[in-house]
């Protein structure tokens, strides 16, 4: 082909598409995992052979922490560090009581009528069944189900030119978010967190101890999803926070807002909701918290849907802020 203008834009713009490609397979693989509240350890799994298998492959080579003291959350330590992203492995689901079939709420989980949804025994032996609602109450459409089994939507995929429709987007858009991060990043931390969903079932007091007392860390950024609403509108970027149930500092946040500017960003205030940057913000310690979020209609449903450019927005805007604040 004849070198022209006409053909260099072309070539540059295949080469951006190129770069800003999703790995589908790898996000894919990350929402399929059952990993409910409390029960993470399939996540915890894929995420140590997933970094130990790549880790070698990065620009800089990270320090690994997990052990019995972190429970299931993986701290990930690169460089010297100034801030630190926490994205949640856990996802919203039900838990079998036992009695008739019905189910108790893990995190604020949306109930969808005959949706399928699966679990596994204590031996791993997986159960799959349907959900019934019955006077605004969910129950197995199995009755023979041991006590204390936890159960999540059953894994869905449904993909278009723009938009993923799937299960536990929450927060497995974040984990992969932090995995791309994982490949170039120089200074900070990742931590894979678990117990977000429910309340008081997590360990951030604790991380924040770790991260602050031996890393000297001051900037802490959730990495989450957030609903659509009115203000927020799939497609158009990243979400930062002025406040949801917790009011969020307002010079950090600004700081964030200038710092992202020029990039694509959307604002939101409401009420209700919380995150890791509940327990960050009620530590000892004295951190910057900031909500950063990717927006998902039908949250805590069996059909998640996601647009594939904010993917990218919120990758690109947190590569920008790890390597802006100080």
């Amino acid at each position: 082909m004849a070198y022209t203008k006409k053909n260099n834009k072309k070539r540059i713009n295949k080469t951006l598409k190129r770069k800003n490609k999703i790995n589908i397979n790898l996000l894919k693989q990350i929402t399929s995992l059952h990993t409910p509240t409390g029960e993470e350890e399939r996540g915890v799994k894929f995420l140590l052979s997933y970094i130990n298998k790549h880790k070698d492959t990065w620009k800089h080579k990270p320090t690994i922490i997990h052990n019995q003291d972190t429970k299931n959350n993986i701290i990930l330590v690169f460089g010297k560090p100034k801030t630190a992203i926490m994205s949640h492995i856990d996802n919203v689901g039900f838990m079998h009581t036992g009695t008739k079939g019905l189910m108790l709420d893990l995190g604020g989980v949306e109930y969808v009528d005959n949706a399928k949804i699966r679990g596994f025994t204590n031996d791993n032996k997986k159960i799959e069944t349907q959900l019934q609602i019955r006077n605004g109450r969910p129950f197995s459409k199995n009755r023979k189900i041991p006590i204390g089994t936890n159960f999540t939507y059953s894994p869905l995929w449904k993909e278009t030119k723009n938009l993923i429709k799937s299960t536990n987007l929450d927060d497995k858009a974040g984990v992969y978010i932090c995995l791309e991060l994982a490949k170039t990043l120089k200074n900070g931390i990742l931590i894979f967190t678990c117990g977000e969903e429910e309340p008081m079932s997590g360990d951030i007091p604790y991380l924040t101890g770790i991260i602050y007392e031996k890393y000297n860390i001051k900037n802490v950024l959730i990495l989450d999803t957030t609903s659509d609403s009115n203000n927020i509108d799939l497609g158009k970027g990243t979400v930062v926070s002025f406040r949801d149930y917790y009011i969020y500092k307002r010079a950090f946040i600004n700081k964030i807002i200038d710092i992202l500017k020029n990039n694509k960003i959307q604002k939101e205030v409401i009420n209700t909701g919380s995150s890791d940057g509940e327990y960050v913000l009620s530590s000892p310690y004295p951190m910057n918290v900031a909500f950063i979020g990717i927006p998902i209609q039908k949250i805590h449903s069996n059909e998640e849907i996601i647009h594939k450019n904010d993917i990218i927005y919120t990758l690109k805007n947190m590569k920008k802020l790890m390597t802006s604040l100080k």
